[in-house]
């Protein structure tokens, strides 16, 4: 598992995110349900305008893994769309 830079610089309540947390450590229900319906229906989804702890705001492509990984996880991809 890869988590890349940027993404090591961001910080939530003073840590960063580290890789075998639970996603609700990090992010809202609301981005765990729209993980979980990815999980069920295999098509990627967007959270859009997700304000990421109380500072910029992001959209959050969610897109399953697939091949011999499907069913496993998902990839979340964040682009900043404001401040």
């Amino acid at each position: 598992m890869v988590i890349n830079y940027h993404t090591q610089t961001l910080s939530c309540n003073g840590q960063g995110i580290e890789i075998g947390h639970k996603l609700v450590d990090y992010f809202s229900a609301d981005v765990e349900e729209q993980v979980a319906s990815v999980l069920a229906t295999n098509t990627p989804q967007t959270v859009k305008g997700y304000r990421l702890w109380g500072r910029s705001i992001y959209d959050i492509d969610v897109t399953p893994l697939s091949g011999k990984f499907r069913d496993k996880g998902v990839i979340l991809s964040l682009k900043q769309v404001g401040n």
